[in-house]
């Protein structure tokens, strides 16, 4: 099968480094703002890349286990999170604090839960795709995001602003970027048999 791949590109002054929390348990270091993150090779991180309307055929065995969405000096780890319908996602917490868990899904039912002590874990699953904001009422500048989709062809820009999504049958496709601050930007791409796609998106601040 094909494969699509890219970078998303930030044309703009580089944003910088802002302090939004403070240090709340022993052994952790300030919060820093992460709504825009932009790597040292001018490219975007935290950027959900994604088929529109892709084909719903069965995902690779993960080896790895569940997606985990962790709590670590006060922050979310990773940032953004992108998983499939009905894939497990562990929330969990390495801070000797409290923490509640505020899951503010529209489409799918909508949680909030307590999380008292480090090795604190709770289990959650979607039914329907949906982009999830995830917050802490108790430290208000704990954010993140969890991007649900209901077939595998996805991936997350990171700290070199590249994604790779393997496995697409040949045809005709749309593929869209998704950023929490900035939208989405969508762009048309097409799969040969084995062939390789490149896409590259641009955001401008």
């Amino acid at each position: 099968n094909g494969v699509v791949r890219g970078t998303v590109k930030f044309t703009g002054p580089k944003p910088p480094v802002t302090v939004i929390g403070t240090v709340c348990c022993p052994g952790a270091v300030p919060a820093v703002d992460e709504s825009t993150v932009v790597n040292d090779n001018g490219t975007l991180a935290n950027v959900v890349v994604y088929v529109k309307n892709g084909p719903n055929v069965a995902s690779e065995p993960d080896a790895t286990g569940p997606a985990i969405l962790d709590q670590k000096d006060c922050c979310y780890r990773p940032h953004v999170l992108a998983v499939r319908t009905g894939e497990p996602v562990d929330v969990t917490s390495h801070d000797p604090t409290l923490h509640n868990v505020h899951v503010l899904a529209s489409v799918n039912a909508a949680q909030n839960f307590s999380e008292t002590a480090v090795g604190a874990t709770h289990r959650l699953t979607f039914t329907a795709p949906e982009a999830i904001h995830v917050k802490c009422d108790v430290h208000p500048w704990m954010s993140a995001y969890i991007f649900v989709l209901d077939h595998p062809f996805f991936a997350v820009t990171g700290k070199d602003g590249t994604f790779q999504i393997p496995r697409l049958p040949s045809g005709n496709y749309t593929l869209v970027a998704w950023h929490e601050k900035y939208g989405t930007v969508d762009r048309p791409f097409a799969v040969d048999g084995s062939s390789v796609s490149d896409v590259e998106f641009e955001y401008k601040r």
